[in-house]
């Protein structure tokens, strides 16, 4: 929790200067990425659990975050009618490249 906080301010003084609430949120972003990974390791350990089972959730994070950037990028850009089904269509082409759909999971 220390080191979170650390890295945070760290990060704060060194990028919100510059960059205003872009390097606040930028900073927001990292620590949260470390903590959630260093959260998963320690998980890993506690549990006894192979570090290859969390891929799986890693890959589901890797496509809502595209989701996030296509949403963001097109935002100003599209309706909001074709706003969802955009970031719907964005997210399922991740998962599918991504391979985190299973084919075992849908027979279960």
């Amino acid at each position: 929790m220390i080191g979170a906080v650390t890295l945070n301010v760290g990060l704060n003084l060194l990028l919100i200067p510059r960059y205003d609430f872009y390097g606040a949120a930028v900073a927001w972003l990292i620590t949260n990425v470390v903590w959630f990974a260093a959260g998963m390791i320690i998980a890993c350990r506690l549990l006894k659990l192979a570090v290859a089972d969390f891929y799986k959730i890693f890959r589901v994070l890797i496509s809502g975050a595209l989701m996030g950037l296509a949403i963001w990028f097109t935002a100003s850009r599209l309706v909001f009618f074709w706003l969802i089904p955009s970031a719907a269509l964005v997210y399922v082409v991740a998962i599918i490249l991504t391979r985190a759909y299973e084919t075992s999971a849908r027979n279960t």
